[in-house]
């Protein structure tokens, strides 16, 4: 059995830098996320708003046999 533990200790300033610098890249991600798929939130259930999509039945049609 191998078990593998890593411990990462890192200081409130390095923390609010690590935040400083992430924090547009996510804005830019949920941008193009949004702009991809309008309406369905952030993929993780949380919906901005309902989904509606139109949709029209067509009547399947027998193949025909060679």
């Amino acid at each position: 059995m191998t078990e593998n533990h890593l411990s990462i200790t890192i200081s409130a300033e390095e923390l609010r830098q690590i935040e400083a610098q992430a924090s547009p890249e996510r804005e830019k991600v949920r941008q193009m996320f949004e702009a991809y798929r309008p309406g369905l939130g952030n993929g993780n259930g949380d919906e901005k708003r309902p989904r509606t999509v139109d949709v029209q039945a067509e009547p399947a049609t027998k193949p025909k046999l060679l």
